[in-house]
């Protein structure tokens, strides 16, 4: 099965970071990792992910 591509949002304490045209949902250990490294570019904890087809 195909599955289209779509765009996360990862909104934090202070900013957000941005994933473009991704095509696999994130696992709990891919969050874990990323946590560490939006602490140490400065943008706080996950606050919330958004997904967003791409149109």
């Amino acid at each position: 099965m195909f599955m289209k591509a779509f765009d996360i949002v990862v909104q934090c304490e202070r900013g957000e970071y941005k994933l473009f045209e991704a095509k696999v949902i994130p696992t709990k250990k891919d969050l874990e990792d990323l946590q560490e490294t939006l602490i140490a570019l400065d943008l706080g904890k996950i606050k919330r992910i958004v997904i967003e087809n791409i149109k």
